[in-house]
């Protein structure tokens, strides 16, 4: 890799966090991929933009990344409007290829979905640039971090992108799978040990990575950082495997009941279940189960 030409460029996964209250939402009801796509295409593209993208994710993995990165060298990658730079003014949205949620893609479409086929139909929105390729030379470096649903979509794209590529990511085998393991980062689950400076949920962990490998290259060269990381991972204490209770739903309910009011977070709540409480649930049943007990809620 030659380090002197060398531009490095940051792109990572939305967030469903936002700083505006969405105006962009679908309607309820299923379509076909193809007439649910038009709709939301002319959606995106008759809309006013609103805020810059830096300032409308608001997400802590994102902030850590901005923290180490420059601004001007960020992009996001959208579930509803593609492939935005950081300072490109948009509209807020609700939409997402993230399952489980009340605004997954998949609750609209009424046949099964090739994420890359949305990928494409998202390209063509105005707020989107039309490829990684028309960001990035040969001879640049592109950092990316993603979770599952995101690399499904991008899975065709990345194996396309000419620059050079790292992919910060806890899915090793799909990666392979997928003929993108040798982009993988160096980074394991030691990562998480007690020795990390940045712990947090796996569903930060691409975020976290991507964010530590950018403030380890403020004081070395790529390949420096991919070695000093490397080096981190075999020495680091391994992360404790914690031995917790398992609760029904009912039972974790009531507990969320007595313990939601001091945490201004669904992840930090289920970190206090997790380390304070030892009650162990899995990420998307614990948010399911919290979404379940507002609902209830907001009936009474």
């Amino acid at each position: 890799m030659k380090e002197s030409k060398v531009r490095i460029l940051s792109i990572t996964h939305c967030s469903a966090t936002k700083s505006i209250e969405p105006v962009l939402v679908p309607k309820k009801g299923k379509d076909t991929l193809k007439v649910f796509s038009e709709k939301w295409i002319n959606e995106v593209n008759g809309s006013n933009p609103q805020a810059l993208a830096s300032d409308l994710y608001s997400s802590k993995g994102i902030k850590n990344i901005k923290k180490y990165g420059s601004g001007e060298d960020l992009y996001f990658v959208s579930g509803g409007l593609g492939l935005v730079h950081a300072q490109r003014k948009v509209v807020s949205y609700a939409l997402t290829v993230a399952k489980d949620r009340e605004v997954s893609l998949t609750n609209f479409i009424n046949e099964p979905i090739a994420l890359s086929n949305w990928w494409l139909t998202l390209t063509k929105g105005k707020y989107s640039e039309k490829s990684f390729n028309s960001l990035a030379s040969k001879d640049d470096c592109i950092l990316i971090s993603l979770t599952l649903p995101y690399l499904e979509m991008l899975s065709e794209e990345l194996l396309n992108i000419s620059a050079n590529l790292l992919i910060f990511s806890g899915n090793r085998e799909y990666l392979a799978k997928k003929g993108l393991g040798a982009y993988l980062s160096p980074y394991t689950e030691v990562f998480d040990s007690e020795d990390s400076p940045l712990r947090g949920t796996k569903s930060e962990f691409a975020q976290r990575t991507h964010a530590d490998f950018l403030k380890r290259l403020k004081d070395c060269s790529i390949d420096d950082a991919i070695k000093s990381v490397e080096r981190d991972m075999k020495t680091w204490r391994k992360p404790l495997k914690l031995n917790n209770k398992k609760l029904t739903d009912i039972e974790i309910i009531q507990k969320i009941n007595d313990h939601a009011a001091k945490f201004a977070s669904v992840n930090r709540l289920r970190q206090y279940f997790r380390h304070e409480l030892n009650i162990a649930c899995e990420e998307k049943r614990f948010a399911k189960l919290y979404r379940s007990r507002e609902e209830k809620q907001n009936v009474y």
